[in-house]
């Protein structure tokens, strides 16, 4: 069976703590789990804080290729959880989109700030354990930081 891994960093979030401080970053964390919770098969995928501002969904059943959608885009239509055959790419996307989206707790508690999230995903490939899985999902979201960040980056690509 196919299993994708999707590691997620907040971007520059040092600073959105700096900014608003950190019970208003707390806050914003929360608000990304409940994005995560949102955005995933409820009793398939688990989703899950990794430690500070990063974020894990294992996606059991999931290839990490992209699978063709409605309009053919990766992350078309409205922030859903994706179909049951779409492969991590499309769910990695729409989560990247959707905290891109989120207006979360500024300054007097308005809704104003906003944050990104940089992804990286891996499948597991045959012969692999957990740890070789993490890491190849944790270089593929580095490699989308030093890209630029706000993006999905694949292993190897």
């Amino acid at each position: 069976m196919p299993l994708s891994l999707l590691m997620l960093d907040l971007d520059h979030f040092k600073s959105f703590n700096d900014q608003f401080g950190h019970q208003i970053g707390d806050e914003a964390l929360r608000e990304v789990g409940q994005i995560l919770f949102t955005l995933t098969r409820r009793g398939v995928d688990l989703a899950a804080r990794y430690g500070g501002e990063e974020f894990a969904v294992i996606l059991p059943h999931t290839r990490s290729s992209d699978a063709p959608l409605e309009d053919g885009r990766a992350g078309a239509g409205e922030h859903t959880v994706a179909p049951a055959d779409a492969g991590a790419i499309v769910v990695a996307e729409r989560i990247r989109s959707a905290i891109a989206d989120h207006l979360f707790p500024g300054y007097g508690g308005r809704r104003s700030a906003h944050a990104t999230v940089t992804v990286g995903v891996a499948e597991l490939r045959p012969g692999e354990d957990a740890a070789a899985l993490i890491a190849a999902a944790d270089e593929a979201m580095y490699a989308g930081k030093r890209a630029g960040r706000d993006r999905v980056m694949t292993r190897g690509g």
